[in-house]
């Protein structure tokens, strides 16, 4: 049977405008306006209540500051001025006392304020009782610079210390300077010497004194911060404190959401706040927005960054749909209200009242109120936990969070596990050397390794008792603790025995050698499988006044997984010949290798 013909053909709408008023065309007329009356009867308009739009909302505050700080085992609290941050005066240590960069520079600052005292005589002898000493410990960089400096600058770290513990007497002269000088230079000098010292402290590169201490809150055995802070409780008439324990995030910086209240004693030092301060304020609520947010004006341009309308969700995706329900339907009902709280406060909303456009007036009541028989199902955003649930405080603490700069690092300390050898290692990745930068270990075990042996006779069978680890990989050991069982582990601080039967290798960083504790040891939990690693550097910020602050920090972040140090027991090699045409025989002792013992052989 023959198929049917026929004809294909196409359509094509085209605008052609036929007038050059645009206005018909944007009126937007309606043809079928039953459609809209049905699409608002789908989306639930008809059963909504009549309300009138936010005209403004009173709020009444009440707030009270935090006090101060206390390291967690220590009984001294230190107390905090008005917007002052916790991070530089919790967190600090001393700047490096063997530090060469800061020696000079501080010793040249000083020579310049004895030219401006026409004290010029006097350089040498300050040159001469404070001059730049040797250090076994310099790389290479440090020591070309003390030997250009040794001799032609002061040590100003060295000056700065003997000026500080020195007594201030009339009948003696200031250090540096002989007592075989006259009374009237003597004057002059301490004049030099008191200039130096006020620049030193109040200068805003330096931070404390000279040391090799700890930062305060800084708690080696755990390898991170541990601190307290007292603050009002804004929640009752008459003031009281609260302690508030903080724990740094991995940057070591305090938000607000670093803190937990916590049932704990107040110290004996500190007092409560005078009064709890009321705040009445009227603001003018906003409209909720946010990037791809629909506009609610017909002919308003959206934002085409981010395109909602695209979005496809999957019926499980449960967060999506919820998303796009708000943008779409109740996204106009939210408002947003700003609020205004003090630095460094705890802050409760006492009264939240709404007035519409008609005058009608609303009581808002706090959301974790709603079910205050069920501590357990209370939340709140931007609130602190409490042992009962949440706190009804806003916390705003001073922090330098949002306007720290950082520093290069200085010293990196990587902590893994070395499951072939069971033990731990604190690998020194860099270490700040005396001249105040990052010297990398791998570098520094370099130029300490031994050169090869020479050994006489026939080509022996060299037993190596250890092989050699590197001196920038430091061992910590699991000891027992307690007699319970199971028993309670932890890792200490040990050494190697080294080829000429010294035990080796020792530290060089700070986070190594924590002061004041030894042996030192790392609880075993602080050293998961993947590892930790602990970071020093400098940080500067501003304050809420404009001055400078800058200090030593340390973070805390994960690490690189397990490693292997190469430490073996008991390896039987044969050695390699080097050079034997002068009748000896050089043998390689393989760099990376300790030969403990050696034995030969006649085969």
């Amino acid at each position: 049977m023959p198929s049917t013909p026929s004809i294909t053909y196409w359509n094509r709408l085209e605008p052609r405008p036929r007038s050059r008023d645009l206005s018909n065309a944007l009126a937007a007329r309606v043809r079928d306006p039953a459609w809209f009356l049905t699409r608002q009867w789908q989306l639930g308009e008809f059963r909504g209540e009549d309300a009138g739009t936010p005209a403004y909302i009173s709020l009444q505050s009440s707030h009270c500051p935090v006090v101060g700080w206390r390291a967690d085992g220590d009984a001294e609290t230190h107390f905090l001025g008005d917007g002052e941050p916790i991070e530089p005066s919790a967190m600090a240590e001393p700047f490096s006392d063997v530090d060469l960069a800061t020696a000079v520079d501080l010793g040249f600052w000083f020579e310049r304020t004895l030219t401006q005292l026409s004290l010029d005589t006097l350089v040498q002898h300050w040159r001469k009782a404070f001059p730049v000493r040797d250090d076994a410990m310099d790389d290479p960089v440090t020591a070309r610079l003390r030997k250009l400096w040794k001799g032609r600058a002061i040590d100003g770290v060295a000056l700065y210390v003997a000026a500080t513990s020195a007594s201030s007497s009339l009948y003696a002269p200031p250090p540096g300077v002989p007592a075989t000088l006259p009374h009237d230079t003597w004057t002059a000098a301490a004049s030099a010497v008191a200039a130096f010292l006020d620049f030193v402290g109040e200068s805003d590169i330096f931070v404390g004194k000279p040391g090799q201490a700890d930062p305060p809150a800084w708690k080696p055995e755990r390898l991170d911060y541990s601190l307290k802070c007292y603050a009002g409780a804004p929640d009752v008439e008459t003031a009281t404190v609260k302690t508030l324990r903080a724990d740094p995030d991995k940057d070591g910086e305090l938000e607000w959401f670093s803190f937990d209240e916590i049932d704990e004693p107040i110290p004996e030092d500190v007092d409560s706040p005078s009064g709890v301060e009321i705040t009445n304020r009227y603001v003018i609520p906003g409209p909720v927005r946010f990037r791809g947010h629909p506009n609610a004006r017909f002919w308003d341009f959206e934002d085409g960054r981010v395109d909602f309308g695209g979005l496809r969700p999957d019926r499980r995706d449960l967060l999506s749909m919820v998303l796009m329900d708000f943008m779409l339907v109740h996204g106009n009902d939210w408002f947003l209200v700003p609020i205004e709280q003090p630095v460094g406060t705890r802050m409760r909303f006492t009264n939240v009242t709404v007035v519409d456009v008609f005058g009608i007036s609303t009581e808002i009541d706090r959301a974790e109120d709603v079910e205050a028989d069920a501590p357990d199902k209370r939340w709140s955003m931007f609130s602190t936990s409490t042992p009962t649930g949440v706190s009804t405080a806003l916390l705003l603490p001073a922090t330098i969070a949002s306007s720290v700069i950082d520093g290069e690092v200085v010293e990196e300390v990587r902590f893994l596990r070395d499951e072939t050898a069971n033990l731990a290692w604190a690998v020194e990745h860099s270490t700040e050397s005396n001249l105040g930068r990052a010297w990398i270990g791998h570098e520094r075990d370099q130029g300490q390794q031994e050169t090869a042996l020479r050994i006489y006779g026939q080509v022996p069978l060299r037993y190596q008792l250890q092989t050699r680890v590197p001196t920038n990989w430091i061992p910590f050991q699991a000891v027992n603790v307690s007699e319970s069982e199971p028993p309670e582990m932890i890792l200490e601080r040990s050494k190697l025995l080294g080829a000429d039967g010294h035990l080796e290798p020792s530290p060089m960083g700070r986070v190594l050698k924590p002061v004041g504790v030894s042996p030192y040891q790392i609880r075993e939990e602080e050293i998961p499988r993947e590892g930790r690693r602990v970071s020093r550097l400098a940080r500067w910020a501003r304050d809420i006044d404009g001055k400078c602050l800058l200090w030593m920090s340390r973070k805390r972040s994960v690490g690189t997984g397990t490693g292997w140090s190469g430490l073996k027991y008991d390896a039987a090699l044969y050695a390699q010949v080097v050079d034997g045409s002068d009748g000896t025989m050089n043998w390689d002792s393989s760099p990376g290798w300790n030969d403990a013992v050696w034995a030969s052989s006649e085969s």
